[in-house]
């Protein structure tokens, strides 16, 4: 691997370690408190599946971007894929638009039209 490959990947370590950010969900928490949510930036490849699912319209992107970025403050997954159908069916929707919307302010806009981030704010 190329000295410069291996100081980009570098530089991504130090990212994810550095810019965890916290997201706070009152609806979702408990007796101890709002649900504090994790997120750390997003590599290529999950930006691509929540990508696929805002390409097409979906507002099911709301969903798979709170299931593949929202985290614990170990690091672990909160979500699955199997919650997906929870979600659609079953959870608040301006909940789940204002928390996608959230935890999405630092993905970038990369096809000139509307954000995951945006979505959420119709």
């Amino acid at each position: 691997m190329s000295d410069i490959l291996n100081r980009a990947k570098q530089h991504y370590k130090d990212k994810l370690n550095n810019e965890i950010r916290t997201v706070e969900v009152p609806e979702w928490g408990d007796e101890s408190g709002p649900l504090k949510i994790y997120v750390k930036p997003a590599n290529l490849a999950i930006r691509d599946k929540i990508y696929k699912f805002a390409s097409k319209g979906s507002l099911e992107a709301l969903v798979e971007t709170i299931i593949l970025r929202a985290k614990d403050s170990d690091g672990l997954s909160l979500f699955t894929p199997a919650d997906r159908k929870t979600f659609i069916n079953d959870v608040d929707p301006d909940v789940i638009a204002r928390v996608a919307g959230e935890i999405s302010e630092d993905l970038i806009d990369i096809t000139g039209e509307i954000e995951v981030g945006e979505a959420g704010k119709n």
